[in-house]
């Protein structure tokens, strides 16, 4: 088989793809230090991680952002697009306490630190917002993440934007770098005083 035939199709998502994706992701995430912290219970984490995750696939969705992931959905990037004039703060509303139950005010919480976060290191400037990155375990180590950042990394430098992330870990810190990413100041300290996530910028510029 030629690298070309074996190399997943980039799609854009659909909004039946929702369900499968969130799930996904989900599984993906489930071990991660903030993932951990939202939702302590081991047993319940996926259920309410998925219920979120579906939140946000509809939220970037409907906004000027894009999904996109390849054709059998064993991975997914979010970008959510930002003009860099005001926003909302992140709130505890109805849908996410649904979602998250007993976890929504840590949810809504994270929500706030990273928004604040992000809106202190990009200002007023367009921006996209690389939200999400998740590979599926059985799929890790594939190169599917790698293929689904260069994908609209690629389109992003041609217009001259920047990208912004907050990675999960140090280990994640090292693989974003690989795609041009640069460490942006301190790490977010999460309300428990320990959990952190490391904000990162990609300036545009040819891959």
């Amino acid at each position: 088989m030629s690298i070309a035939e074996s190399q997943p199709i980039v799609i854009t998502s659909t909004h039946e793809d929702e369900e499968q994706l969130a799930a996904m992701i989900a599984d993906a995430f489930a071990d991660l230090p903030a993932s951990k912290y939202l939702v302590p219970e081991e047993e319940r984490r996926r259920e309410v991680m998925a219920s979120t995750f579906r939140l946000d696939l509809e939220e970037v969705r409907q906004a000027t952002g894009i999904i996109r992931t390849v054709a059998g959905l064993e991975a997914a990037a979010l970008w959510s697009y930002h003009k860099g004039s005001a926003e909302p703060e992140p709130e505890l509303d109805a849908r996410l306490s649904e979602a998250a139950g007993e976890a929504a005010p840590r949810f809504a919480a994270f929500y706030r630190a990273l928004h604040t976060r992000r809106r202190e290191l990009m200002g007023d400037r367009p921006h996209w917002h690389l939200w999400v990155l998740a590979v599926a375990p059985d799929y890790q180590g594939r190169g599917y993440g790698g293929l689904l950042i260069r994908d609209q990394l690629t389109a992003i430098d041609k217009i001259g934007e920047p990208t912004y992330l907050e990675a999960a870990s140090p280990g994640l810190c090292t693989t974003y770098r690989h795609f041009g990413f640069k460490s942006a100041g301190k790490p977010i300290v999460l309300e428990d005083g320990k959990t952190r996530m490391f904000p990162m910028i990609h300036e545009p510029s040819l891959l």
